[in-house]
């Protein structure tokens, strides 16, 4: 499944590539610039259908970041943000109707990191930051 996005002038400004395994879970996404040249790629884990993490590369292959999701029982605990040191950026620890941001802020180069961070919060109430 394909999404692109283009400018007022109906001009191509990028196109991201969805690819699905045999359970419908996504396990890869590429990212087109406006020319349809690869600019990154980003691999989805799961266990027992739960995402565990998502890495996300360059268009060189070498990794710009990784996300990492913890669990308590069946709900979305934690997500773990690291740069491409392993060096941990940013951490969301969700509860019923809040969560914290861990310093230090995260500063994602991607959509699709700052995505993983932001989706959560749509859907709760209140932030509190250290």
């Amino acid at each position: 499944i394909e999404s692109t996005a283009y400018s007022a002038k109906d001009v191509l400004l990028n196109k991201i590539q969805n690819i699905y395994d045999e359970k419908g879970l996504l396990v890869e996404q590429l990212g087109y610039d406006s020319e349809s040249v690869l600019s990154w790629k980003a691999v989805f884990s799961y266990k027992n259908g739960k995402k565990t993490d998502v890495s996300e590369f360059g268009a060189d292959g070498s990794i710009r970041n990784k996300v990492i999701y913890g669990y308590s029982g069946a709900n979305l605990s934690e997500e773990s943000v690291y740069n491409s040191d392993g060096v941990l950026v940013g951490k969301l620890i969700l509860g019923v109707l809040n969560f914290v941001l861990i310093p230090p802020y995260c500063l994602l180069s991607s959509p699709l990191m700052l995505n993983a961070l932001t989706t959560t919060t749509l859907l709760l109430s209140s932030l509190m930051i250290l």
